[in-house]
This record gives structure tokens, C-alpha cells and sequence, in this order.
């Protein structure tokens, strides 16, 4: 007997990595050949198995939600389907791989909760990003220069108009008056004493 959920791992598995490298079947005739001839075994098989399972299913003993041997049933015919959806997949010339799968022993809309919780966490991200983002501008935008900050020391928030420091005290001095005209030498008490008085020429 045919185990078929271990098929189905087998096959999503060859499944999900044939996305990763879909020219594995396509770049080699022969391999293709042969594969599909394999696949058109498995077909029938699953085929067959499916028919029984739907009509034991809708008999009145399959209607039996509680029974264990139903829930068991139901879980191999999720199973089939898979693998009939994959093999429809792998059968396409050339084979694709676009069949989302939810395994069969995954409860009903594991696959849509994980995919809404992923979405939620991505959009968390984003906020919490665009968030620091802000921050880090209002940080930047709020840093005060060397200048504010002596003003502030200076003369406080209420200290009027802000003056910027000053370097030095120096000032240079106005403008100083020039003597005019020809040089007198000077007289008096003690300027009659020089011995050798300067005499200019003109």
C-alpha cells in the first residue's frame, strides 16, 4: 500500500525546490521523458484513491463528524488533492510551479494566519522605522551651535537680543596730526648748550 502523505511530503518538497530551479526538468529531454511517465503512474493511482475517498465521504457513514475513522479520511483525501494539484503542475509543458499547497496535515488557514501575521509584523516594522526615523531628525534638528549655547550662559533665555563675544579689547587709535612745513630746532635754556647744531639745508 501507498502511503500518500508521505508522498505528499516527497512531492511538495521537489515541488518547493523546483521553484528555486525550474530548469532542472526542462534542460534535459530524456530526464523530462521519464519523469512524466513516472508521474503518469502516481496519477492513476492517486486517482483511483480519491474516487473511493469522496464516496465513502458522502455515504451516510462519512457523514460521521466524530468518528475517528472519518477524520483520518478526510485528512487522506486533503492529501490526494495535493498531490493531483502538484502533479497538474509538474504535467504543464514545460512543468511550472504555481500551485500554493497547505499541507494536509496543517489545520484549515495555518497558511492565511501565518501570511496575515507576517504582514502585520512587516507593517510594525515599517512604523516602527518611519518612527526612529522622526526621532532621529527631531534629535538633529533640535542640536544647538556652540554660539547659542554661550549666549545662553551669558545672559540666560530673557537676556534680550543676543550679542556675539568679543575677541579682543584693542581699538586702533583715530588719526594723529602731522607736523607742516620746515623743522624748527628747538631753543631755550638747554638747547643753547649743543655744541654741534644742526643746520638745514633746503
Amino acid at each position: 500500500a501507498i502511503e500518500f502523505t508521505k508522498v505528499e511530503c516527497l512531492m511538495y518538497t521537489f515541488h518547493t525546490i523546483g521553484k528555486q530551479c525550474d530548469s532542472f526538468l526542462k534542460e534535459d529531454e530524456e530526464r523530462l521523458k521519464d519523469f512524466k511517465i513516472r508521474l503518469q503512474y502516481l496519477a492513476r493511482g492517486v486517482t483511483g484513491y480519491l474516487k473511493k475517498l469522496k464516496e465513502f465521504l458522502n455515504s451516510p457513514a462519512g457523514r460521521k463528524a466524530d468518528s475517528e475513522d472519518v477524520k483520518i479520511k478526510q485528512m487522506a483525501l486533503r492529501s490526494t488533492e495535493n498531490i493531483q494539484t502538484m502533479i497538474r503542475d509538474l504535467f504543464h509543458s514545460p512543468p511550472h510551479y504555481k500551485a500554493n499547497i497547505n499541507l494536509s496535515w496543517k489545520p484549515k488557514g495555518a497558511e492565511k494566519r501565518r501570511m496575515i501575521t507576517a504582514h502585520a509584523a512587516s507593517n510594525s516594522a515599517a512604523k516602527g522605522s518611519a518612527a526612529s526615523g522622526d526621532a532621529k531628525k527631531a534629535k538633529i534638528g533640535a542640536r544647538q551651535l556652540y554660539m547659542d549655547v554661550l549666549d545662553k550662559k551669558k545672559g540666560g533665555p530673557g537676556a534680550g537680543p543676543k550679542q556675539r563675544p568679543i575677541v579682543s579689547n584693542y581699538k586702533p587709535a583715530g588719526r594723529v596730526a602731522r607736523p607742516t612745513g620746515l623743522y624748527q630746532p628747538p631753543t631755550g635754556q638747554y638747547s643753547s648748550k649743543i655744541k654741534n647744531k644742526i643746520t638745514w639745508e633746503d
